[in-house]
């Protein structure tokens, strides 16, 4: 299982990364709320390989029983393998090619609140809260803690359904390992 993990948990890390240094240095081109969008749609095509990978645990150990508790560690093991990558990756370059993310992104959201027509009390209070994020982030540990969680709701996500479709194909799953 070690050389499958590492194996899903590499491509799924490189997907992951690759994805989000592209689409973080094309913030400005795609905007801000898109890059939302790409940035969740490039989790779901890196944690797609969860699927992969708990077919090819089955595919190489016959005699293995496919259950969904092994099915479900697998995905979740890769997910945290990419999580922890991508956390990685995150703050090398927030704290080198994006430390003024926060301030960018700050006058993003003001713009916005601002052509929606909010009020002064409103945007005073985003640009409170981006002040406040901002000043966390210079901690590595929250800042990590943050970025952590982006992923891992999706891949805890694709990790499930993987699972659920390998039950889902046990007969054929026997039938091809016989």
């Amino acid at each position: 299982m070690k050389k499958i993990l590492i194996k899903y948990g590499s491509i799924s890390s490189a997907f992951i990364v690759v994805l989000m240094t592209l689409s973080l240095t094309f913030d400005s081109q795609i905007g801000y709320d898109n890059s939302y969008i790409v940035g969740y749609a490039s989790m779901i095509i890196a944690f797609s390989v969860i699927y992969f990978a708990i077919l090819s645990y089955y595919k190489a150990n016959p005699e293995a029983k496919i259950s969904f508790g092994r099915s479900i560690s697998i995905g979740l093991l890769i997910t945290l393998i990419a999580s922890i990558v991508y956390v990685i990756v995150w703050l090398i370059m927030y704290y080198t090619v994006f430390p003024d993310f926060w301030d960018k992104y700050g006058v993003h959201m003001v713009e916005k609140l601002r052509k929606s027509g909010a009020a002064e009390d409103a945007i005073n209070k985003q640009i409170a809260m981006i002040k406040e994020y901002k000043e966390m982030y210079k901690n590595p540990l929250i800042n990590a803690s943050f970025t952590f969680i982006e992923p891992l709701p999706v891949g805890i996500f694709i990790s499930l359904i993987s699972a659920g479709i390998i039950q889902g194909m046990k007969k054929k799953l026997r039938a091809s390992q016989s």
